[in-house]
C-alpha cells in the first residue's frame, strides 16, 4: 500500500470517527431532540370551531372529541380567540390574560415563560401574516408538559387561517421560537464510511 494511500485512509477514517463522536454528542441536546413538522399547512377554519391539533401526533379534527389530546385550538369567534389545551396548556403572552404574543425568533419558551392559560383573544401583532406562538402543553404519550412553537396565520372575518409548520422539544426541556433540529450527523457518518470501504476495496 502506497503512502497516498495509508494517509487517505487515515482520513476517510478520522471523518468517520468525528462524524459518530458527534452523533453521540448530540444525542443528549436540546436540538436533537427537537420534533419538526415543516409545510404542515393545516388550514384553520374561519369559523367558531376552527382547527385542533395534537403536537405530539399530529392529529388534527374539527372537535375536541373527535381529536384526542389536543394542544391547541385556533378559530374565529366574535373576535380571534386562540384558546390553550385543557390540560396543563397555555400560549405565551405577556400576562396570564393578554391573549397570544407574536414571538420574536430566538425567544425561548420554557418553564420561565408567562402563559396565558384561558380562551385568549388575539389583538394586535398577533393578527399578522406569519405570526410564532409559543406553547405549554401536555403531551400523554411521554406524561409530561412540554414546550412548542408555531408559525401560523389566525383566522379573520372571511379569510381562513393556516399552520404553516410547528415543533416542540419532547424532552421537556424549553424551545426557542423558530428552533429546528440541528443537521444531523448521520450524512456525514455515512460519507466517511463509505469511503472508509471504497478505498480498502481498490
Amino acid at each position: 500500500m502506497s503512502n497516498l494511500s495509508k494517509r487517505l485512509d487515515v482520513h476517510f477514517a478520522a471523518v468517520a470517527a468525528a462524524a459518530g463522536a458527534g452523533l453521540m454528542a448530540n444525542i443528549g441536546t436540546a436540538e436533537a431532540a427537537i420534533v419538526h413538522v415543516p409545510g404542515a399547512n393545516i388550514p384553520i377554519n374561519a369559523d367558531f370551531y376552527g382547527v385542533y391539533l395534537n403536537f405530539a401526533t399530529g392529529a388534527t379534527g374539527g372537535t375536541s372529541a373527535g381529536t384526542p389530546g389536543w394542544d391547541i385550538n385556533p378559530y374565529l369567534g366574535p373576535a380571534i380567540f386562540h384558546p390553550s389545551s385543557p390540560v396543563a396548556g397555555g400560549v405565551v403572552g405577556t400576562t396570564t390574560t393578554s391573549g397570544p404574543l407574536n414571538l420574536a425568533p430566538g425567544t425561548p419558551i420554557g418553564a420561565a415563560s408567562v402563559y396565558d392559560t384561558g380562551v385568549a383573544t388575539a389583538v394586535g401583532g398577533a393578527l399578522g401574516d406569519p405570526v410564532i406562538f409559543g406553547f405549554r402543553f401536555y403531551n400523554e404519550g411521554a406524561a409530561q408538559t412540554q414546550y412548542a412553537w408555531a408559525r401560523m396565520r389566525l383566522p379573520q372575518t372571511g379569510a381562513p387561517g393556516i399552520i404553516y409548520e410547528y415543533a416542540y422539544e419532547d424532552t421537556g426541556a424549553s424551545i426557542n421560537a423558530g428552533a429546528i433540529p440541528a443537521p444531523g450527523t448521520f450524512g456525514l457518518l455515512a460519507l466517511g464510511a463509505a469511503g472508509l470501504a471504497g478505498r480498502r476495496r481498490k
